[in-house]
């Protein structure tokens, strides 16, 4: 993937996901301790794989308890395909995978 794509999907995937309600953090998928989990480091929480027909994101987030893990995941999903599809001028071209590393209490 052009590191300048790359670069203004990282952008397009904060602000999609910052959006939802019930996203705590992204989280770092790096981490060895659960004090480094919490991440501004895109490049930290979202792992990438590109092939001739697609491109894969695993989004690592942080999200509160007590809510609808399910509903926030498929949100989070979906603003994020159709963030990046317009960004990228593609349809489908996108497999959005999102993974709770960490459910907070507030």
């Amino acid at each position: 993937m052009a590191d300048l794509f790359q670069e203004k999907a990282f952008e397009v995937i904060k602000q999609a996901v910052e959006a939802v309600p019930g996203v705590v953090s992204f989280v770092n998928y790096k981490a060895k301790t659960r004090d480094g989990l919490r991440t501004n480091v895109l490049s930290n929480a979202i792992e990438v794989q590109s092939s001739d027909v697609n491109y894969k994101f695993k989004i690592h987030v942080s999200l509160m308890n007590g809510i609808n893990i399910k509903e926030v995941l498929e949100e989070i999903q979906n603003r994020v395909n159709d963030s990046l599809s317009k960004l990228a001028g593609l349809d489908s071209a996108f497999i959005i995978d999102v993974v709770v590393d960490e459910l907070v209490v507030l």
